[in-house]
């Protein structure tokens, strides 16, 4: 993978989790908490730490060169509290500003229900930082239809929670309307 390219996954990562950060400061601790019918009672909170987890896990595993994200730990707090999340995405950002080489990395997951055993894939840090994007804007997604439900009066950028390829797809058509 060139420079580049490991440079452009970075910037779209601390573009997503800038975005978390816009998002968070519009909540009091209150809306970010609280369970939601349509995210059958799951909150903002969860989906959030359901991310910073996830990049969490990564960072993690730089140094023993293998990644588990079923195994990553669980901070309750991260979903009850904005002002965590904030610091959690801060320890993100310092972290993806000082990684400056890709690097091969071993994915361990288990994919069925019924077994114990895991499979071992061959990734790199790039590919699980482009998974972490599209896993966060999945979420974020997520979050977007909940707050139009639950919290209509929280104000967010019309591309929160849509995929790059969605934003350039949108702006096509406009182009030819």
């Amino acid at each position: 993978m060139s420079a580049n390219s490991f440079h452009h996954l970075k910037e779209a990562s601390v573009q997503i989790v800038d975005q978390l950060i816009d998002l968070l400061k519009k909540l009091n601790d209150e809306q970010y908490a609280s369970l939601l019918p349509v995210l059958h009672g799951n909150s903002i909170g969860k989906h959030m730490r359901h991310v910073l987890e996830f990049y969490e896990a990564l960072f993690s595993s730089l140094a023993v060169g293998s990644i588990n994200y079923d195994k990553r730990k669980r901070d309750l707090l991260l979903e009850t509290s904005t002002q965590e999340a904030i610091q959690q995405i801060e320890k993100i950002k310092t972290l993806l500003s000082g990684l400056h080489t890709d690097s091969t990395l071993l994915l361990r997951a288990s994919f069925l229900a019924n077994e114990e055993d895991e499979v071992e894939i061959v990734s790199s840090v790039s590919r699980e930082l482009a998974y972490n994007v599209e896993h966060a804007v999945h979420h974020m997604a997520i979050m977007q239809i909940a707050l139009n439900a639950h919290l209509p009066e929280i104000d967010l950028p019309s591309h929160f929670g849509l995929a790059v390829s969605t934003q350039k797809h949108l702006q096509q058509q406009v182009g030819k309307a």
